[in-house]
């Protein structure tokens, strides 16, 4: 994490808010820091009691998390079983039930990461107001300890809330213009050594897990995958792999890149073209960031320069050519049909003497990085394989590959390798499912995407 002025401050707003709301409220777009500013408090917390700070409201925090538009009502609180009658208990009943049965002076926070809405949220009312308490529709109700319990919603906005609701609750709006894009872009280049030295990221289930609570009961098994999710949820930093780091020179080069690209192409996106599914900056940039990671891969041959290296001229020209190319993915690959026009023209003057894309027919995401050409830009088509026929295979198994399928197999693999989630967005019949299953078998045989074709 950066500590900007502007994240520092929403980090102490929540703080004080929990010390006068049971319920608070985080409010704002996708990438505006809500999630990190929590994690940043119950680090915090939990830092300053194992150093032995003075004050008792300084405790080691833990923090549930439950998506709660991801399970149905029944899923959440708890349901009787239509056939046997018997109860079940529910996600969130479950996690503050294991909250209240914890004898030590640890707090507890349950968040609810996902739209405030009445279906579900009414049912907060008795806990949010100075009662404090869960009534299930068993007709149990559990007292929550006010003292060592918080209630933490993270929502985009409370369009639909009802006044009810959030008139019992605390408000922190994080807008997002505020965070920027400029310190992840920082924190990934922290980070780049040790994600190239490891290759594709740990699991974040395995590696965030934070103990088992207390429970009282033994919730269904369907419920303690879910409560094994929110374990891991806690928001304990990803453990890293000590790397020799990069050259300041690097860093400082790739990061230049950014400033100088980034946001004009941002601006572009926004005014002149339509995107195929909504997205926000951070969003394009992360992935801008990532599959640069994957393309700089020290398993594609490209070396980077470490400690005090010297930053060769060759190794410049081809960041600035995967930089190129990374950047007109993963900002410009969501603009619809319509838009590509507009892109493709904005994209060739934009980086014009940076990263020449060759001239004639096509658009800048007809080409393709080509290691062996100092990752300048070549055609899809090379990497187009000749088609065989073979007789016994399945007819729904054939897949015939095009400049469309080559280079989304590219672009997919590329996000594969680091981890990065990918959504292949189409109408049906255009062979997102094809194009996915043949990567996943060339993956399973040892191969690639066709060879690669991104470096």
């Amino acid at each position: 994490l950066q500590p900007t002025p502007p994240f520092l401050t929403k980090v102490v707003q929540l703080h004080e808010t929990f010390n006068v709301r049971f319920g608070v409220m985080l409010v704002g777009p996708t990438g505006g820091g809500k999630s990190a500013a929590a994690a940043a408090l119950r680090r915090a917390r939990t830092d300053l009691r194992e150093a032995g700070h003075p004050d008792p409201a300084h405790q080691v925090t833990h923090l549930w998390a439950v998506n709660p538009k991801s399970v149905k009502m029944g899923e959440l609180y708890g349901e009787y079983n239509q056939l046997t009658n018997e109860w079940q208990d529910g996600i969130a009943s479950s996690l503050i039930r294991a909250a209240v049965a914890d004898a030590s002076p640890h707090h507890h926070w349950v968040l609810f990461d996902g739209p405030v809405d009445a279906i579900w949220v009414e049912n907060m009312n008795t806990v949010l107001d100075d009662n404090c308490m869960l009534c299930l529709p068993n007709g149990e109700r559990i007292k929550l300890d006010a003292v060592r319990m918080r209630m933490l919603f993270e929502v985009s906005d409370l369009a639909v809330a009802s006044p009810a609701t959030v008139s019992r609750c605390g408000m922190v709006y994080v807008p997002s213009e505020d965070l920027g894009w400029r310190p992840f872009v920082q924190s990934w280049l922290d980070g780049l050594p040790s994600a190239h030295a490891v290759g594709r990221e740990s699991d974040p289930l395995a590696a965030r897990a934070d103990g088992e609570p207390p429970a009282s009961r033994t919730p269904s098994r369907s419920v303690s995958r879910c409560m094994s999710y929110a374990r891991s949820a806690t928001m304990t930093p990803m453990p890293t792999i000590d790397a020799e780091p990069y050259s300041d020179e690097l860093e400082e080069f790739v990061m230049s890149l950014f400033e100088r690209f980034v946001d004009p192409l941002l601006e572009h996106v926004r005014k002149h073209c339509r995107s195929a599914v909504l997205s926000c900056d951070i969003n394009l940039v992360t992935s801008c960031a990532r599959l640069f990671e994957a393309h700089t891969h020290p398993r594609n041959g490209l070396p980077l320069p470490k400690d005090n290296d010297p930053l060769e001229d060759h190794t410049r020209v081809a960041l600035q050519y995967i930089f190129a190319y990374c950047a007109v993915w993963g900002i410009g690959g969501n603009v619809d049909a319509q838009s590509l026009e507009a892109f493709d023209a904005f994209a060739r003057q934009l980086f014009d003497g940076t990263a020449n894309f060759p001239a004639g027919a096509g658009t800048v995401f007809d080409f393709r990085l080509d290691p062996s050409r100092n990752y300048a830009f070549s055609s899809w088509q090379d990497l187009v394989p000749a088609f065989v026929y073979r007789p016994q295979a399945p007819y729904f198994s054939i897949l015939v590959h095009t400049v469309d399928t080559v280079r989304v197999s590219v672009a997919l693999e590329a996000c594969l390798s680091v981890s990065r989630p990918a959504l292949l967005s189409g109408a049906s019949g255009v062979g997102k499912s094809a194009i996915v299953l043949d990567l996943l078998e060339r993956l399973a045989r040892g191969g690639g995407a066709l060879g690669g074709g991104g470096g």
